[in-house]
């Protein structure tokens, strides 16, 4: 793919079964049909709640209540349960996640690549400029992540990571001249992996930065 005159192949790294969701709750909120929104309200008009439910008015405290008086769930399969997100970029450049969503995924990448890579040998003088080629392994699907949105989390949160680790000098250009993802159809999720492949870049117009390191 590159061409090898000018980028040498000098170390692979393979994250086998990757992670690609994060817990954001132990326990979900128990959510009651109710006159307004707010914290453990779902707002509903009593001829909007379904008819399974059998609401027939609101309590004194604006509740949707059965005949019995009973205010009624509208969260009955999610209340209780952990709460999971997909790692997906969109998160971090649409703001739909919220700061507190965003975080725990940049938390937990960074933990989890941390334990990965506890053994890795950092990269020496000469190997620098460097490029990363990240392979990702996963069946495909109408879920699939697009290529920028994987980069945009998944290659983000490892630059960082190595650079954390010492394994690499820094993530700017002196050091990393590029990176970039390609995405590889599996037919099994188990098998899901990330295989990330160092380059030596030995572009002329960049061997100049070897004088700077």
């Amino acid at each position: 793919m590159l061409d090898k005159k000018l980028f040498k192949a000098i170390k692979v790294i393979t994250i086998p079964q990757y992670l690609y969701q994060v817990q954001t709750s132990k326990s979900r909120l128990t959510k009651y049909f109710h006159r307004d929104s707010g914290r453990g309200k779902t707002k509903k008009d009593l001829t909007e709640i379904p008819k399974k439910y059998k609401a027939v008015g609101y309590d004194l405290q604006g509740y949707a209540v059965t005949i019995t008086g009973d205010r009624i769930i509208s969260n009955p399969v999610a209340a209780g349960t952990s709460k999971y997100v997909p790692i997906n970029g969109q998160i971090f450049y649409s703001q739909s996640g919220g700061q507190f969503t965003r975080a725990k995924i940049v938390k937990a990448l960074h933990e989890y690549y941390t334990e990965m890579l506890k053994d890795v040998e950092p990269f020496e003088n000469k190997d620098y400029p460097l490029v990363m080629s990240v392979n990702w392994f996963c069946p495909y699907s109408h879920k699939t992540l697009d290529n920028t949105n994987f980069a945009a989390v998944y290659i983000k949160t490892f630059e960082d990571v190595l650079t954390n680790m010492g394994i690499i000098k820094d993530d700017e250009v002196r050091y990393i001249t590029g990176s970039f993802p390609i995405y590889s159809p599996i037919d099994d999720f188990d098998n899901r992996k990330i295989v990330f492949t160092f380059y030596q870049d030995l572009r002329a117009e960049v061997q100049q930065f070897k004088l700077k390191l």
